[in-house]
């Protein structure tokens, strides 16, 4: 998958493909991203005027539609084909572990 990165402050995103974890793991589901976004909040990290990020390296863009492709263990909420809205809140499902990407240049982007 492409995804924009914020892996400094105050410069530009990083553009990178990424490796998709093979397989899904408990609450976690695989969307097809038709439409995402940047919210204002997401510009203050990327200019740097919010507090420390401890969080850098971290993929952007956590509002938009989507088609669900498949499902990990434990979900029930939404099915295969499953038209969805994702946004920042958090939901009253399951919360799963933070996926690890890998980048096409080698590099573990943990918590990305």
């Amino acid at each position: 998958m492409k995804a924009a990165i914020l892996a400094n402050i105050k410069k530009p995103l990083v553009v990178s493909e990424l490796e998709m974890p093979e397989t899904l793991e408990f609450g976690q589901v695989l969307v097809k991203i038709y439409y995402s976004g940047f919210c204002g909040s997401q510009l203050t990290e990327i200019n740097g005027s919010r507090s420390e990020d401890k969080n850098i390296p971290h993929l952007l863009g956590h509002e938009g539609s989507g088609l669900v492709l498949d499902i990990g263990p434990g979900i029930t909420t939404v099915s295969k084909e499953d038209r969805i809205v994702l946004h920042y809140k958090q939901s009253s499902g399951i919360e799963s572990f933070t996926p690890i990407y890998k980048s096409v240049f080698n590099q573990i982007w943990e918590k990305v």
